[in-house]
């Protein structure tokens, strides 16, 4: 063998090592201090397995497994601009609704690349046969385990040691939801006549594509609705949305403390009038896997799921988005609404706009679409959910009129927003979850109010706060306002714990709300949080090495403000931490 040959061998088996610590300097750019103890570990682990590549098979193995965990690391950060592991494999197994059009979308890509590198991979380790008596593989083998304790202990992971770590979250059980009961006192309305409440969640809508032109029925059908052109949702995951929602508590809070919370359906059960208490209908196109409380169904009259809708155990809604649900749930809607005592409240929650978006051709006006994910098809994904959202507006539009006439001459509300928006592109994200920069938390809200709901006061209240900067910690304080209970001698208990205010009446937000896809309930695959106040947003995310703050109106980050300050200041109650582990004091 001659030297040429042996020292090709030399560099190729260096190159083959040394390609994901190469990798993590370049896209995760760590502190040196972090990579050294993760690179030597993962140079260590590739050198040992070269070393035992001498026959054909086992190059093959190897090769495969290397070009798979690399292509796999490359496709995960462009997309979540962090490697995968342990964290977003247990996000994965808990949103796998989100997460299962992007990976159906990648696989073909992935299988088609692994491929090809898998081949410049089993050429490398050919080569690297040659070198393999200069390998000790004792040391190589310390070196691992050394590397992989310390680079643990730093929650620095090189990429292949993250994702080959990560199989530890499949043998993690899922969490059981708790079994929490609430109940809430007799809350008397100050109402003489208690408005039927209608509250629509919409999914995925994002606040700039949501107009006349995607949303023309409902439009037409709440002339004269108040359009809260600035609401916010505080989180880009349904499950955080739907709680904040539910119960107006920030998501910062603690488990125990959500699981306790009285919500929507608690309150309204509890409120009563001269003609009865309230009566609660839940009607969904989604799973109930979103609810954290396992007695969600014993707070309402009524309670149907996609379940439901289809006559089958549904695990994941993208399994039967084709059938139509939104259509199928908006007929059965029509008929539950017949038979649901008044006063009652039903909350009406659509899924079409999830992604992979279901789309009507024969009514999608936006076109060309597709509904592959690829970042040179955004335009054509975009126009795949614009047209979602049109296709949708008719299932709307349908429980519109179904409950205006149920409602008849009586007075009625409708509340209406959307879970969280949508990126198409935008700070390098694509759907959601990824970071709370607005397009993923700016979302459509309006109130609609007739037959006497509101009185003069109340309706001026609401209209002043159309350019206002709310969030969705305001709908369940102004939902139990409209039913007259807000000012209930037993909601002195709850009260002064919801972190919103009501809409029915003057005046304006002075806390700064915490907004986070991170809580002690739902796991995120990246971290990110911030806060939200004065028409700013605080924002930081795993490889921001310090805090962001963003002009909400104009998307423009500012560098010195006020706003911008206390809201630095009043991050220190809420996070002691940047998500990049740093102190955030």
């Amino acid at each position: 063998m001659t030297a040429k040959r042996i020292a090709a061998g030399i560099v190729c088996v260096a190159i083959f090592s040394t390609q994901f610590a190469a990798l993590d300097l370049l896209l995760r750019r760590p502190r040196m201090s972090e990579w050294i103890a993760s690179a030597a570990a993962s140079i260590a682990l590739w050198a040992l397995a070269a070393s035992f590549s001498e026959k054909r098979a086992a190059r093959i193995v190897v090769s495969l497994i290397s070009a798979f965990l690399f292509v796999l690391q490359v496709v995960f950060f462009r997309y979540y601009h962090v490697f995968l592991d342990d964290q977003a494999i247990g996000a994965a197994r808990h949103m796998w609704g989100d997460v299962k059009p992007v990976v159906g979308g990648m696989l073909p890509k992935i299988v088609g690349v692994t491929a090809a590198v898998a081949v410049l991979e089993y050429e490398a380790l050919a080569f690297s046969v040659r070198a393999k008596g200069k390998i000790p593989r004792v040391a190589l083998a310390l070196a691992f385990i050394a590397g992989v304790f310390f680079g643990l202990r730093a929650h620095a992971m090189a990429p292949d040691l993250s994702a080959i770590t990560s199989v530890r979250a499949f043998a993690r059980a899922p969490e059981a939801r708790a079994a929490t009961t609430v109940q809430v006192p007799m809350l008397g309305t100050k109402r003489a006549r208690v408005p039927n409440v209608l509250f629509i969640l919409d999914e995925s809508v994002r606040a700039r594509d949501y107009d006349q032109t995607t949303a023309p029925e409902t439009a037409a059908l709440t002339k004269g609705r108040v359009d809260l052109k600035e609401m916010r949702s505080v989180a880009s995951y349904t499950a955080i949305a739907v709680s904040a929602l539910l119960t107006s508590r920030p998501p910062t809070e603690r488990e125990d403390e959500l699981q306790r919370a009285p919500c929507l359906f608690d309150f309204a059960r509890a409120a009563v009038s001269v003609g009865g208490r309230v009566h609660v209908g839940y009607f969904s196109s989604q799973t109930d896997s979103l609810f954290e409380r396992r007695d969600i169904r014993a707070a309402t009259d009524v309670f149907l799921t996609v379940d439901d809708l289809v006559g089958r155990k549904v695990d994941d809604i993208d399994d039967v988005m084709e059938q139509g649900v939104d259509r199928k749930l908006a007929l059965r809607v029509e008929s539950e609404l017949q038979t649901l005592p008044k006063p009652f409240l039903a909350m009406v929650h659509l899924s079409g706009t999830h992604a992979p978006y279901f789309v009507d051709d024969a009514r999608a006006p936006f076109r060309p679409y597709r509904h592959t994910v690829t970042w040179s098809g955004l335009g054509e994904l975009h126009a795949a959910y614009r047209d979602a959202i049109y296709e949708q507006d008719r299932s709307v539009a349908h429980v519109l009129r179904a409950f205006f006439s149920v409602c008849g001459s009586d007075p009625c509300v409708v509340v209406f927003t959307s879970d969280h928006g949508e990126a198409f592109g935008e700070h390098s994200a694509i759907h959601h979850g990824q970071s709370l920069y607005d397009e993923q938390i700016h979302v459509p809200a309006w109130i609609y109010a007739r037959g006497g709901a509101l009185d003069a006061n109340e309706a001026s209240a609401l209209a002043s706060h159309a350019q206002d900067f709310v969030t969705h910690l305001d709908v369940l304080p102004t939902i139990l306002d409209v039913l007259g209970v807000l000012d209930a001698n037993a909601m002195t208990e709850y009260a002064p714990k919801l972190g919103g205010r009501t809409l029915l009446r003057t005046g304006e937000a002075t806390a700064a709300i915490p907004i986070t896809n991170c809580t002690d309930m739902f796991p995120c695959p990246v971290k990110t949080w911030g806060l939200l106040s004065g028409g700013r947003a605080l924002l930081s995310q795993q490889w921001d090495s310090d805090w962001r703050c963003v002009d909400l109106r104009t998307d423009l980050e500012l560098t010195s403000d006020p706003t911008c300050a206390l809201l630095r200041t009043s991050s220190h109650d809420y996070y002691p931490t940047l998500p990049n582990g740093s102190s955030n004091h």
